[in-house]
């Protein structure tokens, strides 16, 4: 049968070495068709973070004019380097409320900072002159002009990053951490506070580094805030592999921005040195000092540091593992929050297509968290789904996911924005989300089979299955759904060479094969006249003129529901009916009395900055 049965041929031994080549080629060749391959784009590159950024007016640690003046009225022109702590004391001593005298404290200890953190093994003393330094930038409030202002807040930022990658070189030696830090002129007690809205506590992160450890490679805009604060990436401790989507909770591994900041108690021997860890996503302003500020923050290095990591890891992503090895990769189906879940923002669900993982949306996903409006009312949710299943299957789990989530998050329904989720689905993921909004039945069913569902010959859990695939409702969580590239009726890459290769690649899910064989072995006679015993992977979902697309039409959308196409043109304009994005071509997208826009990209529209303007637009006028 046609999209929800497999022909028992594609089962079979594990391919040989000659078929392993000849797959990886064959896939190359599809992704170059239909993905436009993003594996190397928007990552992220380490770089130096010892050498300062010019922006501050440092040159690796070197001292202004202004600095090496002061040192040398001191009697202090060359041996500040063999001891800072003497030549630190000696221009505290005459700091006060004069800018440059401060300004002289910080660029000496930054300075010397530098140079112990390159030797740290040896020479544990560099943080406690980042201390040095951050402190006196926080002291500096209100005093100098504003390009002096700039200056300490840049340097709190600089020295608070150097302080987080101490720490990690800590942990990875096996340092001890402790809570006392011997400065050039005092002692800092440390805090690290987790008890005010939106912090996070260190024990929740495997690695937290400063965002200036890396550069982003391949990224047209950045999302970055400027503020108060140090924005760094942590990857998160949470739940791992499957388990994260069971428990709807934050994934291990998942990289996130957050911004740090640091406050100082009243000045003595022993001081106070106050850090709190900002989750960046939920929190846009923090008190520092005796007024709330903006938080600076990068939201755009935890994207491409991940991809760096994907990168690093595997050969091939986890979009074409979960197409070529789907049976290894379906119990990892599931809903997964890219955040930390909220029940006070709009859920948006991105829904990834053919070939691809929730980390494709890192385009997007950027793009819309620079826009605060946005970042303040939705949090953001991925479906994953091994590709290889035909569309109704993964339909069915996503589904299931949202319903489950739903019970898990809003019982009661008391929350009011997780009744107003939208789906964001790209290409297949379009047919998957599409699925959401329509409702199931005895019409839909009697497509497929000419006996009830109870009557068919199967176990419990296959009989479960099949009547959730077949009889459900639009789901009454969801307000909109915005289609991106979407085959509403089929590709015909799907029924070329391309199709064909990749239908010989796909491997099912044992799931999805036993349902399927024991359908055609024991319900021969319950399947309708035209369902034809074909290889029911996710490419014959796809195939223009096949069951499923047809079938697909006759299902009216729910009339409630919002719904808007995006459809890519690569550039060609004139008649939409004459064009393509290289894969979906416009009738195949066009849906009669649906709001739509065309931009000028080929089929990884979610890659395209129009894209993100379109979306960026429906959400702000969504209700």
């Amino acid at each position: 049968m046609n999209s929800l049965l497999v022909d028992i041929r594609t089962l079979g031994p594990a391919p040989g070495k000659c078929r392993s080549r000849l797959s990886i080629l064959a896939l190359f060749a599809v992704l170059l068709v239909t993905v436009s391959g993003c594996a190397t784009k928007f990552v992220a590159k380490a770089i130096d973070p010892l050498k300062p950024p010019d922006a501050v007016g440092w040159n690796a640690g070197e001292l202004s004019e202004t600095t090496r003046a002061r040192l040398a009225a001191l009697g202090l022109p060359r041996n500040w380097k063999d001891d800072p702590r003497a030549a630190l004391v000696a221009l505290e001593a005459g700091v006060g409320k004069d800018p440059a005298a401060r300004r002289a404290v910080i660029e000496v200890a930054l300075a010397a900072g530098i140079r112990a953190h390159a030797r740290f093994l040896t020479d544990r003393g560099a943080a406690g002159l980042y201390l040095c330094a951050a402190e006196h930038a926080f002291d500096a409030a209100g005093q100098g002009d504003a390009d002096f202002q700039r200056f300490c807040r840049e340097v709190s930022r600089y020295a608070v990053g150097r302080l987080a990658s101490l720490r990690e070189i800590a942990q990875q030696k096996g340092f001890a951490i402790e809570n006392e830090i011997a400065g050039p002129t005092r002692t800092y007690r440390i805090e690290i506070r987790s008890n005010v809205r939106g912090a996070v506590g260190l024990d929740k992160f495997h690695v937290l580094l400063a965002a200036d450890s890396f550069k982003i490679v391949g990224a047209r805009d950045l999302a970055l805030v400027q503020g108060a604060g140090t924005p760094l990436v942590g990857r998160m401790r949470g739940s791992a592999g499957a388990d994260a989507a069971k428990r709807f909770a934050v994934q291990d591994g998942l990289w996130l921005p957050f911004t740090a900041t640091v406050q100082f108690g009243p000045r003595g021997p022993r001081r106070l040195a106050s850090f709190t860890i900002y989750d960046r996503r939920n929190v846009e302003t923090a008190q520092i000092g005796a007024r709330p500020e903006t938080l600076a923050a990068d939201f755009s290095t935890p994207f491409a540091v991940r991809t760096r990591e994907l990168n690093q890891k595997n050969l091939l992503t986890l979009g074409i593992l979960g197409f070529l090895r789907g049976d290894q990769f379906f119990d990892q189906s599931g809903l997964y929050p890219l955040e930390f879940p909220r029940t006070d923002k709009i859920p948006v669900i991105f829904v990834h297509g053919l070939i691809s993982e929730p980390n494709d949306w890192r385009f997007l996903h950027n793009a819309l968290l620079a826009d605060p409006q946005i970042r303040q009312r939705y949090q953001f949710w991925a479906f994953y789904y091994p590709t290889s299943v035909p569309v109704p299957w993964s339909a069915t789990i996503l589904r299931r996911e949202l319903g489950r989530v739903r019970q898990s998050l809003n019982p009661g329904g008391g929350h009011g924005p997780l009744g107003h989720m939208i789906l964001l689905g790209h290409s297949m993921g379009g047919l998957v989300s599409r699925m959401q909004i329509v409702d199931g039945g005895d019409s839909f069913y009697r497509q497929y089979f000419t006996r009830p569902v109870d009557q068919l010959r199967l176990t419990a859990d296959e009989r479960r299955m099949i009547q959730e695939m077949f009889y459900f409702s639009a789901n009454p969580d969801i307000d909109e759904v915005v289609c991106v590239c979407v085959p509403h009726q089929g590709s015909f890459l799907a029924t070329n060479w391309v199709g064909k290769i990749a239908r010989r690649l796909a491997r099912l899910p044992l799931t999805v094969v036993q349902t399927s064989v024991n359908m055609l072995t024991f319900n021969a006679d319950a399947l309708a006249a035209d369902a034809e015993v074909n290889p029911g992977t996710s490419i014959d979902s796809l195939s223009p003129g096949g069951k499923f697309a047809a079938v697909l039409q006759t299902l009216p959308l729910s009339p409630r529901v919002k719904k808007f196409s995006i459809i890519g043109d690569r550039g060609q304009g004139g008649d939409p009916w004459r064009t393509s994005d290289g894969v979906v071509p416009y009738w195949s997208s066009h849906l009669e009395g649906v709001p739509e826009t065309i931009i000028p990209s080929n089929h990884s529209g979610p890659e395209h900055p129009r894209c993100a303007d379109e979306i960026k637009r429906l959400l702000r006028v969504t209700p």
